[in-house]
């Protein structure tokens, strides 16, 4: 239900739901990026940043997460956390995903805020791309790493 309150925009609601489901019961690595994605848009960034972390560690090669927490320190100005996140996620990047990421953290050292956003979305959607094929499996891998965390 809360996946349909989210598609609906209907944050607040889906927060909810995804609180009384409980994400440790739920290893789906599909539905804890839906549950950071909705503690985003109701302003919850902490809760999202730990889900987010949660994810990034137990699942390593899933590039998403990782990038994901990028955005949210650069948002909150938190930019040594983001040059961290930065070094470790670079490792997994091709050469051209790094090179846009390196773009995004140049682009907010100059202050160009709305350019760094579109670097950002580029790099976001090419990994995406890249992913896409092996994602059902990645996903697999990510479920029994979540189960094994807890």
């Amino acid at each position: 239900m809360a996946r349909a309150y989210g598609f609906e925009g209907q944050w607040g609601k889906a927060v909810l739901e995804y609180e009384q489901v409980g994400l440790s019961a739920k290893p789906d690595p599909g539905l804890w990026m839906d549950v950071a994605k909705a503690y985003v848009t109701v302003n919850r960034l902490d809760r999202a940043r730990g889900v987010l972390k949660r994810l990034a560690r137990s699942c390593p090669h899933y590039t998403i997460p990782s990038l994901r927490l990028i955005a949210l320190d650069i948002e909150q100005d938190r930019l040594q956390a983001a040059r961290q996140h930065k070094r470790t996620l670079s490792e997994r990047l091709t050469g051209e995903e790094r090179a846009l990421l390196n773009s995004v953290f140049r682009l907010r050292a100059e202050g160009r805020t709305e350019p760094m956003w579109r670097a950002f979305s580029r790099l976001d959607q090419r990994i995406e791309q890249r992913i896409a094929p092996h994602k059902q499996e990645l996903f697999k891998q990510c479920s029994e790493q979540l189960r094994q965390r807890d």
